[in-house]
């Protein structure tokens, strides 16, 4: 018994196409019309304004908030206060007595920097005052990085009453 082999046979690879004419023989004052062409569109892009894409605008307007929006965030922040300061027990004995009210507050001054600066200044300084009072009732003391700030109840007081006059009187 004899065995044939066979050949496999192997795939031809597709012919090569030859090059277009003009890529062999390229016409004469080729580079004269390439450049005339991207000068065209250079032209076109910079009579349309293309150019604002590149170099930003002649001119930016800075629009501020709106005075809806002002109003919006000052009532959102003096709500937050009084809520916080409502929520205080009497009297505070201890830092978490004062802490969570505190970063309330602060909370709400930072994601309402349009509110009315009049209305931010008194309740940020409410904040601050409220965490030094934090502060002072945890017991900790000064040493090194770490520097307690001082707290005194009467500028606290002071400070809460300015608040809430700030807060009552805005808009009239």
């Amino acid at each position: 018994m004899t065995m044939t082999l066979e050949t496999p046979t192997v795939p031809q690879a597709p012919p090569v196409p030859r090059a277009r004419w003009w890529v062999r023989n390229p016409p004469p004052g080729w580079a004269l019309i390439v450049f005339a062409l991207s000068a065209m569109i250079i032209a076109v892009a910079a009579a349309i304004g293309w150019h604002d894409a590149i170099d930003g605008p002649a001119e930016q307007k800075v629009v501020g908030p709106s005075a809806a929006q002002v109003r919006a965030e000052t009532v959102a922040v003096c709500s937050a206060w009084a809520t916080a300061y409502g929520a205080l027990p009497v009297p505070q004995s201890t830092a978490m007595d004062v802490l969570a009210p505190a970063l309330y507050v602060q909370a709400a001054v930072a994601a309402n920097p349009a509110a009315d600066p009049q209305v931010l200044t008194a309740v940020a300084d409410q904040a601050r005052l409220m965490t030094a009072q934090a502060a002072v009732l945890s017991g900790a003391r000064s040493r090194g990085a770490v520097q307690v700030p001082t707290w005194d109840y009467r500028e606290a007081n002071t400070s809460a009453a300015h608040t809430a006059q700030v807060c009552h009187d805005y808009g009239d």
